[in-house]
């Protein structure tokens, strides 16, 4: 899921926002939209060996796969939004504030990845160890040039249409 995490991620961000405004007067639902991706940041290293690869004729032999499975973690969502949280603590935003977007930011990407691979990743780590996933889309296929899932991607954009609307008459 390339594309479909920003359509996703936006919309829950919107609603989060939504709902943020009424209750606090406040709005750091941003902090979502930015951070959607931090669960795939594996993705930078990747790209950072194979710029190794060009410059320097060698490459760091990484196991990308394990890194990307184990990024897809309850235990990296808490240590990834604790990390987010103090860097967004010298733009003045409150520590638990931070850690709470961060945090949601992460647990969105994890969600969406549940509900479209039937067995994704150990989600749940380290409370349960086994790979889960919901599959609710059935198969997976890029079939939207190779960046997206033409069904997941559609509804994505049909969720976030319905947020939209939400949010301008809320």
């Amino acid at each position: 899921m390339y594309l479909e995490h920003i359509v996703y991620s936006s919309a829950f961000a919107l609603l989060v926002g939504t709902v943020a405004l009424k209750l606090h007067r406040t709005d750091y639902s941003w902090i979502i939209i930015v951070f959607a991706y931090a669960p795939d940041m594996d993705i930078a290293l990747r790209v950072g060996n194979r710029i190794i690869a060009l410059l320097f004729h060698t490459s760091v032999p990484l196991p990308f796969s394990q890194i990307h499975s184990q990024l897809h973690t309850l235990g990296a969502l808490v240590l990834v939004a604790l990390i987010i949280s103090l860097a967004l603590s010298s733009l003045g935003i409150p520590l638990l504030t931070g850690f709470f977007y961060a945090a949601l930011a992460y647990g969105a990407h994890l969600f969406e990845d549940a509900l479209v691979y039937n067995s994704g990743y150990p989600f749940l780590w380290p409370l349960f160890s086994g790979d889960i996933g919901l599959g609710v889309f059935g198969t997976y296929h890029r079939n939207f040039f190779g960046v997206a899932d033409m069904l997941v991607l559609f509804l994505g954009i049909v969720f976030l249409l319905i947020v939209i609307i939400v949010r301008k008459y809320a």
